[in-house]
């Protein structure tokens, strides 16, 4: 007994140590130290695959936040097989349209638009979007993102006239949420204007977010 009770003790410290790693990791980032942050994160992940393997829900969001912490960092490369792995995971466990794997879908979609793969990215965003409108709302936050990625990704490829509509639904969408004021809200309206000058705050109330969407994808189809 005593044997057993000694050896679940050096469990319980072990995972305090690795908790105090994760904890020290998001300190770093916090700070924006983030080779230091992701460092500390590689090794947490390390322990916590040998603990519960590569597919428990806890491992698989460390691995995400070391994703997050590695592009922070500059290193896509890794952060990308990482996101890749991350989104097989999700959508093992839960099914490819639960909202974990969605969201995992929208996150290696900006990062691969961040890396200059406008196609790649647009074939993501098309994959992710109809699926979080219908699964999330329209008006969830990712799905919104979800259309301003597919969005920079048509402008990209000089497809400005496709991301119209998609600009105009995240234009809408901010509008209503943050204010016309807000920096983000502003941010769009430039975006909007460098395809349709003169583009105004004012969006059309009556158009249905879906709309929005299908019109951008019956453009693509032609």
């Amino acid at each position: 007994l005593g044997g057993a009770g000694a050896g679940a003790g050096g469990e319980g410290a072990a995972d305090g140590v690795v908790a105090a790693m994760a904890s020290e990791a998001l300190r770093f980032k916090a700070q924006k130290q983030f080779v230091s942050a992701a460092r500390l994160q590689r090794a947490v992940l390390a322990e916590r695959e040998a603990a519960w393997g590569e597919l428990h829900a806890d491992t698989l969001a460390c691995a995400a936040e070391l994703a997050c912490m590695l592009e922070a960092s500059g290193d896509c490369q890794e952060a990308e097989a990482l996101r890749k792995h991350v989104l097989k995971g999700h959508q093992a466990r839960l099914g490819a349209d639960h909202p974990h794997a969605l969201q995992s879908l929208g996150r290696l979609a900006c990062l691969v638009l961040s890396r200059d793969r406008a196609s790649e990215a647009e074939a993501l965003f098309r994959e992710a979007l109809p699926r979080m409108d219908e699964k999330l709302g329209p008006e969830h936050q990712d799905a919104v993102g979800c259309a301003h990625g597919l969005a920079q990704a048509l402008v990209a490829q000089a497809r400005g006239h496709e991301a119209e509509p998609l600009l105009r639904r995240v234009l809408a969408w901010r509008c209503g949420r943050l204010g016309a004021s807000h920096p983000e809200t502003q941010a769009c309206l430039s975006e909007l204007r460098q395809v349709a000058p003169g583009a105004k705050l004012e969006a059309p109330a009556s158009t249905p977010w879906a709309t929005a969407t299908a019109t951008a994808a019956a453009a693509a189809a032609k």
